[in-house]
C-alpha cells in the first residue's frame, strides 16, 4: 500500500526492539489491529516465514531504507550466505560500480528509495 513505518523503540516498546536484521529472515512484519480499525494507529506483528528451529536467531529484513542511511556507520553481520549488506557485499558492489558494471544485487532491486 505504499506506507512506510519506523519503529522507534527509544521511549517505548517491547522485547520485539531486540529482533535483528537478516539478509535470510525467518520472520515478516505486518500491521494488525487491536480494538479499533483507525489505520493511522497500526500495532506491528511478526509472523513466521518458515518453520523456526529451537535455538535459532529470529530477524527479519530492516529494509532498503534503513541500509541506505545506517549503512554509513555499520555493515548487516546476519551471517547470511546471500547476505546484501555485509562489509564483503558492498565492497563487492562498489568495485562492480567502479567497473562500470550495472548492480544486479537483489539490494537494489529490491526497496527503491
Amino acid at each position: 500500500d505504499g506506507e512506510v513505518y519506523c519503529i522507534d523503540a527509544r521511549f517505548y516498546g517491547n522485547v520485539s526492539r531486540f529482533i535483528n536484521h537478516h539478509c535470510e529472515p525467518n520472520l515478516v512484519p505486518v500491521r494488525v489491529f487491536m480494538s479499533h480499525q483507525d489505520l493511522r494507529f497500526p500495532r506491528i506483528a511478526f509472523f513466521s516465514t518458515r518453520l523456526i528451529e529451537a535455538g535459532e536467531q529470529l530477524g527479519f529484513d530492516y529494509g532498503e531504507r534503513f541500509w541506505a542511511i545506517k549503512g554509513k556507520l555499520f555493515s548487516c553481520r546476519c551471517g547470511s550466505p546471500k547476505c546484501r549488506h555485509s562489509s564483503a557485499a558492498l565492497a563487492q558492489r562498489q568495485e562492480a560500480q567502479e567497473d562500470g558494471l550495472p548492480d544486479t544485487s537483489s539490494a537494489a532491486a529490491a526497496d527503491p528509495l
